[in-house]
């Protein structure tokens, strides 16, 4: 038998599909958007999602944590928010994987977000919608081509040395409903903690976007940042912080092992700072505001990609 080279026989292969790539660009943001197939996405596949900014060392973004409840989109999984050297400035990065709702021909669309550098003012932007189409495998069902049962089956009566599988069965459902319960119960303990630390970020950007400290309302802003940060602890770790002195709430949040030496060492600078001002009527300048508020929003994006 004639042999056929080995060249001729990988030539002869099929290439692989690779992952298509679709890039928007506003500004100093992009966004890369990335699903398998050539120019389609099985209903089972993901998009994945990545917005990135750069800027300076004082660079802030108010990005979207998921899309309107209308989209054609679900959200599967985001990461959290990564900062990285980039030049003299900083890369901000964010990544989700959505899941589509239907097949179809679907538009994906990033809602606006805005940044801004240090104190200049906010930017907003927006990005072109990006077609997709989503196919399925699932064919029209030919009802025709079902076949109908035509009798009972009989069952053998088992002799009396025959093992009792009635038993053994609700045992073993009773093991598999108690082990599908417990991870149950702790993938929404998980998605619970996570979503305590996205509405504590909203209701920081909301207290930010106030632009108290610039108004020479600073005591105001520490007072409500404050407020914030022991609503977010005492539902968090279910301490009464609001209704503790700063060393008992300390106290009780050391006994905490989910949080950090790092996490720690803020809320006791922090708490302590805050109340430096509240009762002490120390001056705080501007600086010092923005930096506490950006010290609190760290917190809780490190918290909330846990």
């Amino acid at each position: 038998m004639k042999q056929v080279p080995l060249i001729l026989l990988l030539l002869a292969m099929p290439s692989p599909v690779l992952a298509d790539t679709i890039t928007r660009h506003a500004g100093a943001a992009t966004l890369t958007v990335r699903f398998d197939g050539k120019g389609e996405l099985a209903l089972s596949d993901l998009v994945r999602v990545t917005l990135e900014v750069v800027g300076g060392p004082e660079l802030l973004v108010d990005a979207p944590l998921m899309l309107p409840d209308n989209a054609p989109w679900l959200l599967v999984e985001r990461s959290g928010v990564t900062r990285t050297p980039h030049g003299d400035g900083v890369k901000w990065r964010l990544e989700y994987s959505f899941a589509p709702r239907e097949p179809g021909e679907l538009q994906f669309v990033y809602p606006a977000f805005r940044w801004r550098e240090g104190k200049t003012e906010w930017q907003s932007a927006t990005f072109d919608p990006i077609p997709i189409r989503v196919v399925t495998q699932i064919a029209k069902v030919d009802r025709t081509a079902a076949r109908d049962i035509t009798s009972i089956e009989s069952i053998p009566d088992p002799g009396e040395s025959a093992i009792d599988w009635r038993w053994l069965a609700a045992l073993t459902g009773t093991v598999i409903a108690l082990c599908a319960a417990w991870l149950v119960w702790r993938y929404a303990r998980h998605r619970k903690e996570r979503s305590l630390a996205h509405a504590a970020l909203y209701e920081w950007r909301r207290l930010t976007a106030l632009d108290l400290p610039r108004k020479g309302r600073s005591e105001r802003f520490i007072t409500l940042l404050t407020l914030l940060m022991r609503r977010y602890f005492e539902r968090q770790f279910g301490i009464p912080a609001r209704r503790q002195t700063t060393p008992e709430f300390l106290r009780d949040l050391s006994n905490h092992a989910s949080l950090t030496d790092e996490e720690r060492s803020f809320s006791v600078a922090f708490l302590q700072a805050c109340e430096a001002v509240k009762f002490a009527n120390v001056p705080m300048s501007e600086d010092e505001c923005e930096r506490w508020g950006d010290a609190a929003r760290a917190f809780l994006e490190r918290r909330a990609s846990v």
